[in-house]
């Protein structure tokens, strides 16, 4: 996640991404979020989505007060697990969001990939 103190305060805060792949199992879950701390973290306000394939955007009013810390970024919970022992969970591959371009260009990756497993 990042944080900063007193940068987006009083705003309409927004945080976007295209989640290109999710395969996490049922044993973890993940998040994007916003979250405005008090400046003394004692309180916080937040908005999150859960991460599926395709695009997000979240959205969250902060407080006008100059020493509120705002986050913003990923929360991934579940099991323990070693981390020499994390992939039989999954992962997520998240990215900005593609132009309208890029996206015409990962349809027509697609659409090669498939012609040629049928060839």
């Amino acid at each position: 996640y990042q944080e900063t103190t007193g940068v987006y305060v009083g705003t309409n805060l927004t945080f976007q991404g295209f989640v290109m792949t999710n395969s996490f199992t049922a044993a973890h879950s993940t998040i994007a979020f916003i979250k405005d701390f008090a400046s003394d973290y004692s309180s916080f306000t937040t908005t999150s989505v859960a991460l599926t394939p395709g695009a997000f955007s979240i959205t969250l009013a902060t407080s006008a007060d100059a020493g509120h810390h705002i986050q913003f970024g990923f929360q991934t919970t579940g099991v323990n697990v070693w981390f020499t022992d994390t992939a039989p969970f999954g992962n997520a591959v998240i990215t900005t969001i593609p132009t309208p371009g890029a996206l015409c260009l990962l349809g027509l990756g697609g659409l090669v990939a498939t012609r040629r497993r049928r060839a």
